[in-house]
């Protein structure tokens, strides 16, 4: 499994493409899971960095911890603090 980023300077126009058309293999890795794209952004008064990831390249189990009894979906989190409520689905 791969993490990787790639951005041109922090702040959006900093930002690279949101997908995986820049990835080059190397040694035993042939494809990406991750990208970073976007690093020191500012949202809503927070500092952020933007990834994108395959989700077909994780198993099922990974993406269980993502949506907690509530069905909210997990973003993070905060020392043990879950963020939920902050992105909604449609």
């Amino acid at each position: 499994m791969l993490w990787y980023w790639n951005v041109y300077g922090g702040g959006v126009s900093g930002e690279t493409a949101p997908n995986f058309d820049d990835f080059r293999q190397f040694a035993k890795f042939t494809r990406p899971v991750a990208k970073q794209f976007g690093q020191v952004e500012y949202l809503c008064g927070v500092t952020v960095n933007r990834d994108v990831y395959a989700v077909n390249s994780l198993n099922k189990s990974s993406l269980l911890p993502a949506m907690n009894s509530k069905e909210q979906i997990v973003i993070g989190s905060f020392g043990d603090k879950k963020l939920t409520g902050l992105v909604k689905s449609l």
